[in-house]
């Protein structure tokens, strides 16, 4: 692969910019999710009432970090094989003045493994940080009757619901033909009842709330 292509317009098409623009996006958009999963709230809320935020899931947020980062990894490779000339040019300086560190490298280092020890061992200010993203997380959870009966219950069989929850299953079926949705058998989740009702997951589970 060349660095530049020859573009119709007789402008040169880069790609060590194309490389470097990938790296600064992914780095943004890799930072961004970041902070929407610290402020998301957990998983169990999350997925029993659909919760979105800007129009995304929690899992779209999730996965969205997840291939930004990667994104991130892949064109920082790239950028160095494109910059590699320079990057060994540097070392043979380096090695050549005898390995000649800046105090700042060292200082960076110890700052780095500080964070990564700190945040293991649970000391502050370190926790301080988890504790405001468990607060902003808990946060969204203002209604007890929202709260879903045990872990991705919107993913459970009705008939395992049932068994959950210590309810008849005749219960929540006749729960949710009243509230005007269907439903072809106990094998069903509330996620394919919504899904097949054409409404949003957490209209299904208000009709079985307690």
């Amino acid at each position: 692969m060349t660095e530049t292509t020859e573009m119709t317009s007789g402008r040169r098409f880069s790609w060590r910019a194309m490389t470097s623009m990938m790296t600064t996006g992914g780095f943004l958009i890799m930072g961004v999710t970041g902070l929407m999963l610290f402020a998301t709230p957990e998983g169990r809320l999350a997925y029993w009432v659909d919760w979105s935020l800007g129009g995304l899931t929690k899992e779209e947020w999730g996965a969205i970090h997840v291939t930004s980062s990667l994104l991130f990894l892949v064109a920082g490779f790239i950028h160095l094989w494109f910059n590699w000339r320079q990057f060994v040019a540097y070392l043979r300086h380096r090695l050549e003045r005898k390995l000649s560190i800046r105090p700042e490298a060292p200082a960076a280092a110890a700052l780095l493994a500080v964070l990564v020890a700190g945040t293991l061992w649970g000391v502050p200010p370190f926790t301080w940080v988890l504790d405001l993203s468990a607060a902003i997380k808990a946060s969204w959870s203002v209604d007890a009757s929202l709260e879903p009966p045990f872990g991705h219950a919107e993913e459970a069989s009705l008939d395992t619901m049932a068994l959950r929850t210590a309810t008849p299953v005749g219960a929540i079926v006749g729960a949710i033909h009243a509230a005007g949705y269907t439903v072809e058998s106990t094998a069903d989740t509330l996620r394919r009842v919504a899904d097949r009702n054409g409404v949003i997951a957490l209209d299904a589970r208000i009709a079985i709330a307690p």
